[in-house]
């Protein structure tokens, strides 16, 4: 399951992309989303069932774009939540807006933490643009899903790319 989540996401292409979003994840109340970590408490919150449309604008347009290794490794991350394990792997992530683009990118997508609360790993306090900037990708998953229906198997719950410079 991690694998070909992990392929598909990998892939580039929002089609793909979406396709493991809507075969290997669960979220809340459906409204769950992936998030862009671009600084320590902003990020872009890409709705779950939107993947595919958001996607599809600016990645081939190269705004924004991830790579990550194959290699996955297990992080405790306290305040996760019952039962979650979090996987994660190392990569790059650029991103390439011009003023306007920043403009409306920044007013549309991005979100702030709740006071107080912050990324982990990553020490960015403001935003701007980069090339192959060192990333990391978290993938929270939980056996049995956000239920705990163990005939499910394996889960991914959570969907994290921290930009870490």
């Amino acid at each position: 399951m991690l694998v070909d989540f992990a392929r598909l996401f990998d892939s580039g292409d929002p089609a793909q992309i979406q396709q493991g979003v809507d075969m290997y994840t669960e979220w809340p109340n459906n409204v769950g989303s992936i998030k862009v970590a671009l600084t320590r408490r902003d990020y872009c919150a890409i709705n779950h069932e939107r993947v595919q449309s958001i996607l599809g604008f600016i990645l081939p347009r190269g705004l924004v774009s991830w790579s990550l290794d194959p290699t996955l490794y297990q992080v405790d991350l306290p305040g996760r939540g019952e039962g979650v394990v979090t996987i994660a792997r190392n990569g790059t992530f650029s991103v390439s807006l011009n003023y306007f683009y920043r403009r409306i990118f920044w007013s549309t997508y991005v979100e702030s933490l709740p006071r107080g609360e912050f990324f982990p790993y990553t020490t960015v306090t403001s935003f701007h643009n980069c090339d192959s900037c060192p990333a990391l990708g978290l993938l929270d998953l939980k056996e049995g899903g956000l239920d705990g229906d163990k005939s499910k198997g394996w889960r991914v719950v959570g969907v994290t790319l921290l930009k870490l410079a």
